[in-house]
């Protein structure tokens, strides 16, 4: 039995517009920006990933170097809650009750990890934001 699968250009996918920040920087630096999001973990999950490859690809970058970042940093984190939840019902705990001890537990976990990727994102923006601090 074969499969059909609808395949999309790039310029046809919904987040298809370049970045206007893109326009100011070399491809290099383009290229260095998208590794560094590829190195977060579970990156390929993100919906962005299909901008962010089509960016990397356009300044030039190395195909088999994105496969490598984004595979070495594939947790499955999401998948393995899902899995784990999935379990616990099988084992009998009532889904009410997994809802009602994991959402706040999750809803905690999802603010600290926010606001470390906004702590990172502040860090390496470091020079410019400190410099701007401290010419005031």
């Amino acid at each position: 039995m074969e499969e059909e699968f609808q395949t999309c250009a790039w310029d046809e996918a919904p987040d298809a517009e370049p970045l206007e920040e893109d326009e100011a920087l070399s491809p290099a630096d383009i290229q260095s920006n998208c590794l560094w999001q590829f190195s977060s973990t579970d990156f390929i999950m993100e919906p962005g990933i299909f901008s962010t490859l089509k960016r990397y690809f356009q300044a030039g970058g190395n195909p088999e170097q994105v496969i490598e970042m984004l595979s070495e940093n594939y947790q499955a984190v999401a998948q393995m809650a899902n899995l784990m939840a999935e379990w616990l019902i099988l084992a009998g705990l009532c889904s009410k009750t997994l809802r009602i001890h994991t959402i706040p537990r999750f809803r905690e976990r999802v603010l600290t990890i926010c606001n470390l990727f906004d702590h990172r994102l502040r860090e390496g923006a470091g020079g410019q934001m400190q410099s701007q601090g401290s010419s005031t």
